[in-house]
């Protein structure tokens, strides 16, 4: 929805193996710093590219939200609309306590265009 300005363009993609240094099967956003960016997710059909509607509930996971070494500087976060109404999300140490203790926190924000509710995470 809005341009994108990437930290490094060789680690953006569809998939975290087209990173030197990291494997796996997870989609980067390499964000430079000091960015703004507004992003809609497409799920698509691989066999056609056609768009592809998802039918049911399915889990969207985030990671790897930080800030920079000055404290209050280049603080990571990303805004979320539309997630499950009765239950929008859980954080890491949630799921995975007493093992992982999160630094990410929700505020809860308002209504986007079409009524669905938008939380914004952040690191801290």
């Amino acid at each position: 929805l809005t341009e994108y300005v990437p930290n490094n363009w060789f680690r953006s993609g569809r998939s975290a193996s087209a990173s030197p240094n990291v494997t796996g099967d997870l989609g980067l956003i390499n964000l430079a710093d000091n960015q703004v960016c507004s992003f809609r997710f497409l799920f698509v059909n691989q066999a056609d590219g056609s768009p592809y509607v998802i039918d049911r509930p399915f889990d969207f996971y985030l990671f790897d939200f930080d800030t920079g070494l000055e404290e209050g500087t280049l603080t990571e976060s990303v805004e979320v609309c539309g997630l499950d109404p009765v239950r929008p999300f859980d954080l890491s140490d949630t799921i995975y306590s007493p093992f992982i203790v999160s630094s990410i926190e929700a505020v809860d924000l308002d209504f986007d265009e079409n009524g669905n509710r938008c939380f914004r995470f952040f690191a801290t």
